[in-house]
């Protein structure tokens, strides 16, 4: 039996199979993936390149994708990475223990609750992070601009990719290649 458990719980860990799309994220998940997004994506435009090769794609910046200042993006941005930085802290403090709680849980019931306890713990934590950061933009950003950003977030069509890459200007768009099944 606790083979099975262990096997269920690498297989639930380890995402979707090849060929399925990923489930929308919803509320803090949401807003962790735009701000890791937002924290990556460069401050200007830029090409893409793919194994080297410039293809005539570009990034977009966050002024274009959302509509906002360049001072505003300089705030979204710095919120960002401060809300990043607070909830690898929270992770960093967990990793020590999450592992071994694991392995316990796969044995004992009584150990899975108290794992479970505790990831509930920590996603609570993360969420007053994600909720604090999404004040603070709030009051610095100011109510119309926040709520063009939080339209953009949750209208947006594919949440595990906020910006993604335009042709180049100038440029035309790389050709679509089919692979042969």
């Amino acid at each position: 039996m606790s083979l099975f458990r262990y096997i269920l719980c690498a297989t639930a860990m380890a995402g979707p199979i090849l060929g399925q799309t990923l489930p929308r994220p919803v509320g803090d998940e949401l807003y962790r993936l735009f701000f890791s997004q937002v924290s990556s994506l460069g401050e200007v435009s830029g090409p893409v390149s793919i194994n080297g090769e410039l293809v005539g794609l570009r990034t977009v910046t966050l002024q274009e994708a959302i509509g906002i200042t360049d001072d505003e993006a300089v705030r979204l941005r710095d919120a960002a990475n401060k809300c990043l930085n607070n909830i690898n802290a929270v992770q960093s403090e967990t990793r020590p223990w999450l592992f071994a709680a694991r392995m316990d849980a796969i044995v004992s019931e009584q150990a899975a609750a108290v794992l479970a306890a505790r990831m509930k713990d920590m996603d609570r934590r993360i969420g007053e992070i994600i909720s604090g950061t999404l004040e603070d933009l709030k009051l610095t950003l100011g109510s119309e601009t926040f709520r063009k950003l939080d339209e953009f977030i949750t209208r947006n069509a594919n949440p595990h990719h906020f910006f993604p890459s335009v042709a180049a200007e100038g440029g035309k768009m790389p050709p679509l290649v089919k692979r042969a099944r």
